[in-house]
């Protein structure tokens, strides 16, 4: 009797854990998506064949610099004006590396026709993600809100509002200089220790934890707290931190990704 409860104890725990492992098969897959577009080994919505040099681009232009086994993103860098801190700009993108992050203008997307292109479109199958600057100094409160902005965090071939994001680049020159004061101040890497430096540095990394928020990033860092991870002055600072620590004239900002995590789970489309 004892031992036909236990038999039946056992196998109803088996049946259990087997329930449990196709549940959490089925919640994973969804957020998994499958590589749709035939021929497209890395899932990033672009042919693997058409991602070599010269790949067309809107306005009878080519971009160089596609890999078959790595995940591209376009990205459209917006400047507010051709004389803005956005426009002139060397490698904005440069810390953006979850995946290969490649900048083009607006005028090389959105000519392609199809029942769900819009301007950010560069193929049927594939959106480019889009920062715009924005010059307003109205909030100086140094808040991640304040400088830098996504409207909705997911992949960016996703509905709309996904797929863009702005960047206030004045509000975070007078942030560093409010912090730093008239004393000097530096990044923890020591990458960057001038005000003007550093401000280029914040730049480029709210340019990148933006872009980041555009990748439907599949382990999401805490979501509790904006899908970022928790900011601290220990350890390393990751780009998708929830905000930048400051103290003592030190900036303790993230210019990685979580890598190879971020790597990993990053999800184009």
């Amino acid at each position: 009797m004892h031992g036909r409860k236990n038999i039946y104890f056992g196998a109803n725990l088996l049946l259990i854990a087997a329930a449990l492992i196709v549940l959490i098969f089925l919640m994973h897959v969804p957020t998994y998506a499958a590589c749709d577009v035939t021929g497209d080994g890395d899932c990033d919505g672009f042919v693997d064949s058409a991602e070599a040099p010269n790949f067309p681009l809107c306005g009878g232009t080519t971009y160089t610099g596609l890999i078959p086994a790595a995940k591209d993103l376009f990205v459209i860098v917006t400047p507010e004006n051709p004389t803005s801190p956005l426009a002139g700009m060397t490698s904005p993108l440069e810390f953006s590396t979850a995946v290969r992050s490649h900048q083009i203008s607006a005028s090389q997307a959105g000519c392609t026709t199809c029942t769900t292109c819009n301007e950010r479109t560069v193929t049927e199958s594939q959106k480019a993600a889009r920062i715009r600057e924005r010059l307003d100094t109205a909030d100086t409160s140094g808040s991640d809100d304040a400088l830098g902005w996504t409207d909705a965090v997911g992949a960016v071939n996703g509905p709309i509002p996904f797929g863009d994001a702005y960047i206030y680049t004045e509000r975070i020159k007078n942030w560093v200089n409010l912090k730093c004061g008239s004393g000097t101040c530096k990044t923890s890497d020591n990458l960057a220790t001038t005000k003007d430096t550093v401000t280029l540095r914040y730049q480029k990394h709210t340019l990148a934890h933006e872009a980041g928020h555009m990748l439907n990033l599949k382990q999401l860092p805490d979501s509790k707290i904006g899908n970022h991870y928790a900011a601290s002055t220990r350890g390393t600072r990751y780009t998708l931190d929830q905000y930048v620590f400051f103290k003592s004239g030190i900036f303790y900002m993230g210019t990685v990704f979580n890598n190879p995590t971020d790597a990993n789970n990053s999800q184009v489309r």
